[in-house]
C-alpha cells in the first residue's frame, strides 16, 4: 500500500485518528478488513442517540458481508465511536464511509493497520500492527 502525507484533513484530527485503539466485541479472524463508523459525520460531534441511529443505518447496509462490532477510541475511551470491522475492499469501504460523511477509515491487511482518508484514497498512513492497538 502506498503511504503519503495527508493534505485534506486537519493535522491534529489526523493524528488523533492515528492514535486510536480498538476493542472488538467478539473474536475476529479476518486477514483484510475495514473499520467503519457512521458516528460524528465530518467530525462534527453529535448526540449518542443520533450516532446510534446513523450506525443502525450503516449496519443495515452490511447485511451482505461479514462484520463484527468494534469500539474505536482514545487510550482511556473518554472519546470513542462505535464502529464495525467489515470484510470489504478499501475501495468498497471508502464508498460506504463516504455515504455516512466520514473523513477516514481504518484498513487492516495481514495484521498491519492503515489509516485512509476518504477524500484521498491514496493517502494511507501505516500505523503499525493492529495487535498493539487492541484493548
Amino acid at each position: 500500500m502506498m503511504e503519503k502525507s495527508n493534505a485534506s484533513i486537519d493535522a491534529k484530527l489526523w493524528n488523533a485518528y492515528a492514535g486510536s485503539v480498538f476493542r472488538f466485541k467478539t473474536q475476529w479472524q479476518v486477514s483484510s478488513y475495514a473499520v467503519i463508523t457512521a458516528w460524528n459525520p465530518n467530525s462534527n460531534q453529535r448526540s449518542k442517540e443520533e450516532n446510534c441511529i446513523s450506525n443502525q443505518a450503516l449496519e443495515k447496509q452490511l447485511n451482505h458481508v461479514n462484520y463484527v462490532p468494534v469500539t474505536v477510541g482514545d487510550d482511556s475511551f473518554e472519546w470513542y465511536e462505535e464502529s464495525y470491522a467489515v470484510e470489504l475492499s478499501p475501495a468498497e469501504a471508502i464508498i460506504l464511509a463516504k455515504t455516512f460523511d466520514q473523513n477516514a477509515i481504518y484498513y487492516v491487511v495481514n495484521g498491519v493497520l492503515y489509516l485512509i482518508a476518504c477524500v484521498e484514497p491514496l493517502v494511507r498512513k501505516k500505523i503499525g500492527a493492529i495487535e498493539e492497538r487492541l484493548v
